[in-house]
């Protein structure tokens, strides 16, 4: 095999061009912002926030009707009570006596006084649209739960003092989050909320210690007290032009540094208890660019 030798200038300036293309392809695969630099809407998630994919965890048990208490009224089933106390990573089954399984009730699997210690997985069915009040209330080791579409009311506290629960992806169903609805998830990294989202109730997200950088939707209106109070590890958050906020949305947060607000500056400044902390920078969303403004980049909040 015969070689044809390069003349040195042209053999310098090959080297040279591949040099650039891998610094420039190293660049695109390592930079948070990406190449495209296109200025894509947000929509809960983020990248860096992404959430494990709970449809690849296997439940370790397809449950059936002898593994609950459970009552029927108008040919639908709410979950009572889990009388299988063995179960710890399980599937509650869509329908019970040939009826669709829609509630799970108060302190179903959660007590008030006395944590589960036990349950680390569950999958609720498409079936479910109520989730009540204090209804996993206390569930120590719950990391992790697969909540359907079509759950329309989360109760009030119905997950709080969820320690070991990491992230939720919240079903585009819900409209609205109660009161204490997550408060206390100390390990609680990350949320996705649903796209019609358009209040969050008093201390909803209270006491998850490992938060941070939340994007909420457009469509939410409302925050009330204290949603977000001691979230230590919330950095940055972004905020829908005209909400409203409860006092203390952001009590504790000795970490927030940045707001990236939906809306323009007058819309800020006419805001009933905003957070006016020195160290935290405000960024007004604009889709050219400008001077303490931001936009999207790969679903990323930028500053420009």
């Amino acid at each position: 095999m015969k070689f044809v030798k390069e003349n040195k200038k042209g053999g310098k300036m090959k080297k040279f061009l591949y040099y650039i293309t891998a610094v420039i392809v190293a660049v695109c695969s390592f930079s948070f912002l990406g190449c495209n630099g296109d200025n894509n809407q947000g929509s809960g998630g983020g990248a860096g926030n992404e959430l494990t994919n709970v449809d690849n965890i296997k439940a370790q048990t397809i449950a059936t009707a002898n593994d609950f208490n459970y009552t029927e009224s108008g040919g639908k089933i709410t979950i009572q009570s889990l009388k299988n106390e063995s179960l710890t990573s399980f599937e509650i089954p869509s329908k019970i006596d040939g009826k669709d399984v829609t509630t799970i009730a108060s302190q179903a699997f959660g007590k008030q006084q006395t944590p589960n210690e036990t349950i680390t997985f569950i999958r609720l069915p498409s079936t479910i649209t109520t989730i009540n009040t204090l209804a996993f209330v206390n569930c120590y080791a719950l990391k992790n739960i697969d909540l359907n579409e079509g759950i329309t009311t989360i109760g009030i506290s119905a997950f709080m003092n969820c320690k070991a629960l990491e992230q939720i992806n919240l079903p585009n169903s819900l409209t609205e989050l109660s009161q204490y609805a997550f408060s206390s998830c100390e390990s609680m990294k990350k949320v996705k909320f649903p796209t019609n989202l358009t209040k969050i109730g008093d201390n909803c997200f209270a006491n998850c210690y490992k938060l941070n950088n939340v994007i909420l939707p457009s469509t939410v209106t409302t925050l009330g007290e204290k949603v977000f109070q001691s979230c230590a590890q919330l950095t940055n958050i972004v905020l829908p032009a005209g909400v409203t906020m409860g006092a203390n949305v952001f009590m504790s947060d000795v970490n927030l540094k940045t707001i990236y607000y939906l809306g323009t500056s007058a819309q800020w400044n006419s805001t009933t208890n905003r957070p006016t902390s020195s160290g935290i920078t405000v960024l007004y969303y604009s889709n050219s660019q400008t001077t303490g403004g931001w936009r999207y980049v790969n679903n990323v909040p930028t500053a420009w």
